[in-house]
C-alpha cells in the first residue's frame, strides 16, 4: 500500500511557520490508509521490503 502525504509544493515553498506545519491534518483518505496500516502492524507486522 502506498501512502501519499500530497503537500503541495507551494506550501513548503512559501516556508510556512511551526505553526502553520503543525495545524495540517492528513485527508480522510490517507487517513484511512494509516488507520489500516497501524491494524495491520499490530495484527500481522509489516514487511520491511
Amino acid at each position: 500500500m502506498e501512502v501519499s502525504l500530497n503537500i503541495p509544493e507551494e506550501f513548503l515553498a512559501g516556508l510556512p511557520t511551526i505553526e502553520e506545519v503543525l495545524r495540517l491534518r492528513p485527508s480522510p483518505q490517507l487517513q484511512t490508509q494509516l488507520e489500516q496500516l497501524l491494524e495491520k502492524q499490530r495484527t500481522q507486522g509489516l514487511d520491511t521490503y
